[in-house]
């Protein structure tokens, strides 16, 4: 396979890259590692700090969880899409204990 374009969004690091063998072309979507480190890291320091959820609540709103890319793609790959999915499909899999990582507080979403 060649490729034949190659774009990353710098704030997500999803990378896209268009390839072909001469018969085809197939799109190829991967995700980078640190970007996805870079915002587990940030939301555990959103977790641990009881003043934030307490100003956005007094503010009215509550930053619950974040998604980043590499995750959005693994689950779209499993077939669960979120910008598709019922809004209680998402909480449940953000309380499932293996995606706590993704959540910005340590209250109950």
């Amino acid at each position: 396979m060649k490729t034949i374009h190659t774009e990353t969004d710098p704030h997500t690091g999803l990378r896209r890259e268009v390839q072909t063998d001469g018969r085809g072309v197939r799109e190829v979507t991967s995700s980078n590692a640190a970007t996805t480190q870079q915002t587990l890291d940030h939301l555990q320091r959103l977790r641990s700090d009881e003043s934030y959820a307490k100003e956005g609540i007094r503010e009215g709103w509550h930053h619950a969880a974040s998604v980043p890319a590499e995750v959005w793609l693994q689950w779209k790959n499993e077939g669960f899409d979120i910008f598709t999915a019922h809004p209680s499909e998402i909480i449940k899999r953000l309380r499932a204990r293996e995606y706590e990582k993704l959540r910005a507080t340590s209250g109950r979403i």
